[in-house]
């Protein structure tokens, strides 16, 4: 991993952008950071349309719109400013500290793997819940081209210069863009530790096979138990959450991929197989045993007597002593008989 961050480095210098120098590692500053960011992620780092509009009209914002520019030339949000995906990681030293930035991109999942090295590496960022996807017709747009301007942000202390720079190795996207595609997971299930970051009770209803379920706020108290030596595909319901979370897990030194869209919108949409967890029964109580009176004998109640019993029982009242000859072994006087003594009847 440090070797790889090092060719990064490399290559930021051959492009001749600024490199501060840091004496924390990049990797292990990551990591340490990673087991809090997301039990602190408010919303998971996520705002829908609605906040994303409000915060337009009363804050400082940073309207990071990361589509391509020709789809941010047909209509963007107001203030919006364009920096490809692929692009940012050049911009990382000059994005703002000081103000919300807010990413957007066509479905929220490239957003939340910006955001997840962003907010990492101490910006305030979120990505819009459902990209550009979530506009609808009455949403205000604009195509006026705006321009990006440097923030002058402060001296970094050693070990945010380490996790900026782990940031970066996380937003230096490569050709595959970090993502697995749906298909290709599944015929690859062995090569791969799935790693489900939905709730437990969605979870539970359907998942991939063999998927280990750590919810996303859960994260961070799992990392030490994640594999270093195995590819880790993250998915959640729609691609966003698991982005964001593959951002992280990059800089902190893991090989994580993104399964893109998520199971709604990906797996699911492929009808690829999914398993449900196994419901344990509920413990049955033993039905209780009602005991069950022997042919040929009676049990008394109430108001009974050997008259009555005989009457009812052998047609006849008559018959009393009868019943009286054959339990005289526990009937010791005919007119003492209690509820609940069982007494044989004669045939």
């Amino acid at each position: 991993m440090k070797k790889t961050i090092s060719l990064v480095l490399a290559l930021v210098l051959m492009l001749g952008l600024s490199v501060t120098a840091f004496a924390a590692d990049p990797t292990a500053a990551a990591y340490e950071a990673a087991k809090t960011y997301f039990a602190n992620a408010e919303g998971k780092n996520m705002l829908s349309l609605d906040k994303v509009l409000a915060a337009l009209e009363s804050e400082d914002v940073l309207m990071l719109d990361i589509r391509g520019a020709e789809d941010y030339a047909k209509g963007h949000l107001k203030g919006a400013v364009n920096i490809p995906f692929v692009e940012v990681v050049n911009y990382l030293d000059q994005l703002p500290r000081d103000k919300r930035i807010i990413v957007n991109c066509y479905s929220g999942q490239t957003a939340g793997q910006i955001v997840g090295a962003l907010q990492l590496a101490g910006f305030d960022a979120y990505s819009m819940s459902g990209g550009f996807g979530s506009v609808k017709e009455d949403t205000p747009l604009e195509t006026t081209v705006n321009a990006f301007v440097p923030a002058e942000n402060g001296e970094l202390t050693e070990n945010e210069k380490a996790l900026l720079e782990a940031a970066r190795f996380a937003m230096t996207i490569p050709a595959d863009k970090n993502v697995v595609q749906p298909a290709v997971l599944a015929e690859n299930l062995d090569k791969y530790f799935v790693l489900d970051v939905r709730d437990k009770e969605t979870f539970d209803k359907f998942h991939i096979e063999g998927a280990v379920n750590v919810p996303y706020y859960e994260m961070g108290g799992y990392i030490d138990q994640l594999p270093k030596d195995k590819a880790i595909a993250v998915v959640c319901n729609s691609g966003q959450q698991s982005s964001q979370t593959v951002a992280v897990l990059r800089a902190a030194g893991f090989e994580a991929y993104n399964v893109q869209s998520g199971m709604n919108n990906g797996w699911n949409k492929q009808n690829l197989p999914t398993v449900a967890t196994p419901v344990e029964p509920a413990p049955v109580e033993p039905t209780p045993v009602q005991p069950t009176t022997p042919a040929g004998t009676y049990v008394v109640k109430g108001g009974d007597s050997l008259w009555k019993i005989a009457k009812n029982e052998l047609g006849s009242g008559y018959r009393w002593s009868e019943i009286f000859e054959l339990n005289k072994d526990t009937v010791k006087n005919a007119n003492l008989i209690y509820v609940g003594q069982t007494l044989k009847l004669p045939a």
